[in-house]
């Protein structure tokens, strides 16, 4: 058995939505249908004891409600609204169970759409010096606190007004909407419908806490049975 001295990672933790035939009984169960016979199982040069780890995954194993698929689903989609540092065009980093490819492009549409019009928003007050939006936030300021304020002229107005708009777009951008919530529910909703005859459980393991839980994270443990991995780093 070989033992690591040191370890030494950027820490980083995954769930795992597992599917189990039926509810595991018992730690040598777990072994069994995860490793077979063989006594130790390797990942990054580490033998580890499959007899510890299954009791592990045994002590932790625990139904997965509806509300914790459902929030591990939204996870597992993943929606690149920015082009990037290398151009790209918007597109789907990442989907979850089923996904509904309509309310996929629904989704990107809405998003796409706000991404244009924050693009626009940035092109107006890009041609404002840092100096002149500091001024003019001032002014602005004073002129809502000032009752004989001095009025704003066109030009200032228009990069307030934009900066207000840029600010909502920006906030609509960065969270999720209606459309989103229905795209997780479905997916969840199929996942939970195709499995109903099964044993749905989650685990969530972290490097961060040794070799044992670093092999169960990242040693592919699940392999043999259907499963997510949820990479949360």
């Amino acid at each position: 058995m070989k033992i690591r001295n040191g370890f030494v990672s950027n820490s980083s933790s995954s769930s795992f939505i597992v599917v189990w035939d039926k509810q595991p009984e018992s730690a040598e169960e777990i072994r069994k249908i995860l490793f077979g016979d063989a006594k130790y199982h390797t990942a990054y040069n580490d033998d580890v004891s499959t007899e510890l780890m299954s009791e592990t995954i045994f002590k932790e194993t625990k139904k997965a409600s509806l509300e914790d698929i459902n929030d591990e689903q939204s996870q597992l989609f993943y929606f690149d609204t920015y082009t990037g540092w290398d151009n790209q065009e918007p597109h789907w980093e990442s989907v979850g169970y089923k996904p509904n490819e309509d309310l996929m492009d629904k989704y990107a549409e809405e998003k796409i759409k706000l991404k244009v019009m924050d693009d626009e928003c940035r092109k107006i007050l890009d041609k404002y010096s840092r100096e002149e939006r500091t001024r003019i936030q001032r002014k602005f300021k004073l002129e809502r606190i000032l009752e004989d304020g001095e009025e704003l002229t066109d030009s200032e107005k228009l990069f307030i007004n934009t900066e207000e708009k840029w600010n909502e777009i920006r906030q609509k951008m960065w969270s999720e909407n209606e459309t989103w919530e229905q795209l997780i529910e479905e997916s969840t909703t199929a996942l939970v419908e195709d499995h109903k005859d099964n044993f749905i459980a989650i685990y969530e393991f972290s490097d961060n806490d040794g070799t044992l839980y670093s092999t169960l994270e990242h040693g592919d443990v699940f392999d043999n049975l259907t499963h997510w991995r949820i990479s949360k780093h």
